[in-house]
This record gives C-alpha cells, structure tokens and sequence, in this order.
C-alpha cells in the first residue's frame, strides 16, 4: 500500500493516495516506517501546495482544500521525524528524513498563521487555535535543534501565542487554554530577532 500511496501521490490522485497511505498506517508491516509517515505527510504538502501555487498564479483557490491539507501535514511529519530517529540494530541513528521536513515545516511555518486566520474566520476557533499553536511549537521541535537563525522569532511570534489561547477560549477549549497559558507563561522572553 505504501507504494501505491507514492504512486498515487505522484500522480497527483491524493484521494486515493490518502486511501492507500491510511492503510499503510494501520499495516503491521509498514506502521512503523518513517516513510509511510513522511508519505502522508507529503499528501497533505502536495494538497497545500497545488492550492498555494493557484493562489500565485492567480488562479481560483479552494482555501479549505489548502488549509486543510497543511494541517493534515503536520502530524504524520512529526511522527516520521520521531520514528526516523530511532536507532538501528547497530544503535546508529539513519534519519533520511529529517533534512527533507525540516526544510518543508520552516517554508510552511507562516502559513499556519494564515490557517489559524482562515479557521478563525470559518468560527472554528478549536481549528484556529491549533493551528496557531503549531506555529508556536514549530521553532522549538527537536528537528530544529542548534538552529538558532532557522526562525525570525518577531513581534509576531508573540502575538500569535495569545490567539493561541484566545481562540482556545472561544472555543471553549478551558483546559486547554489553562496549559497553553502555562506554557507562554513560562517561557523566558524573546527579544525580537527582526
């Protein structure tokens, strides 16, 4: 299923792509496999980016299609960062992953500003806040470990983590936003790198 899920994304049919690389997620054989994680992230990257490049060329763009697909991106590049840096039998850790999403997470980064607006304008303030969450989280991931410069850490930056919390709020999200208030609280203060 993983190969035809890659096929599939090749080919530009995400639909069944997301069919076949779902399957791949739940088989014993290829659960495990970094790739089959990255593959699905790179379905939600493609689905983001055909939306993104029709946004440049002037062309109609189906915002939920774009949003929706940078959010689907997310987690499963996590999960293959993570499962790339287990060890092998050899306790060496082979990671061919990581350069490939960093570098797509630190292009993509801004843009879930824009999904955190786009949610908050849909009044799914749940969504909203998740997406700004992640882009407060996406500077201090382990991929980007010793990289200082990989992020203009501005005035921005520090707005966003308290729509973070606003828009949890909205969405009635309490607890959430408790730890998400935690969070800001505790963290030391950036001074603007712009």
């Amino acid at each position: 299923a993983l190969k035809d899920a890659k096929r599939a994304l090749g080919s530009n049919d995400l639909n069944e792509a997301r069919t076949l690389i779902k399957q791949a997620s739940e088989n014993s054989e290829t659960i495990s496999n970094p790739e089959t994680w990255k593959t699905w992230g790179d379905i939600g990257n493609k689905a983001f980016d055909n939306e993104r490049t029709n946004a440049m060329l002037g062309k109609q763009t189906n915002d939920k299609v774009m949003y929706d697909g940078l959010y689907e991106s997310y987690a499963p590049y996590l999960k293959a960062d993570s499962l790339g840096q287990l060890p092998d039998e050899k306790g060496r850790v082979r990671n061919k992953f990581r350069k490939d999403i960093a570098g797509i997470l630190r292009a993509n980064h801004p843009f879930f500003i824009n999904g955190g607006v786009y949610s908050n304008d849909q009044k799914d303030y749940a969504k909203a806040s998740e997406f700004f969450e992640i882009y407060w989280t996406i500077p201090s991931l382990p991929l980007f470990e010793g990289e200082k410069e990989a992020f203009v850490l501005d005035s921005t930056y520090q707005t966003i983590k308290y729509y973070a919390i606003i828009t949890a709020i909205q969405a009635k999200q309490h607890d959430r936003a408790l730890v998400l208030l935690d969070r800001a609280t505790k963290e030391p203060f950036i001074e603007n790198s712009a």
